[in-house]
């Protein structure tokens, strides 16, 4: 009978800690959601301040010469 006591003492600890798991998991999927989403907005405004710097030096590009040759 004691074995079985543990059993249930070990398997209700399991479970205590299932259920926080299982609470608190939302909070932190969604407050992962909210800062991939701040960062993709950075990384698009980057994005659009590199496309365009990269079309101002291909306006302002001269031929290169290979001194070299």
């Amino acid at each position: 009978m004691e074995i079985f006591g543990g059993l249930t003492v070990m398997l209700s600890i399991l479970l205590l800690f299932l259920f926080l798991s299982w609470l608190v998991l939302p909070y932190v999927i969604f407050s992962m959601k909210g800062q991939v989403d701040k960062i993709l907005g950075i990384l698009e405004d980057m994005d659009g301040r590199l496309k365009s710097l990269e079309n101002s030096l291909k306006e302002t590009e001269h031929p290169r010469t290979d001194p070299l040759e």
